[in-house]
């Protein structure tokens, strides 16, 4: 019982920090364009992003386990 109330847990806490990352990259996208960049340099600065972000998250997710 508690091992599937923690996987439950655990589940969840994955799911809102992947929807808080989109709505986050949403939100700062938007800014970015309203600054004047041009949808290239967005997309470009969200790889970028992306790829340093990734390791960090990663590291999180297999922490965890």
């Amino acid at each position: 019982m508690h091992l599937a109330a923690f996987g439950l847990f655990a589940a969840a806490l994955i799911v809102c920090v992947i929807y808080a990352l989109l709505a986050g990259l949403l939100i700062f996208s938007l800014c970015a364009f309203k600054m004047g960049h041009g949808l290239k340099d967005i997309l470009k600065m969200m790889i970028s992003g992306v790829k340093t972000a990734k390791n960090v998250i990663l590291s999180l997710l297999l922490s965890a386990y």
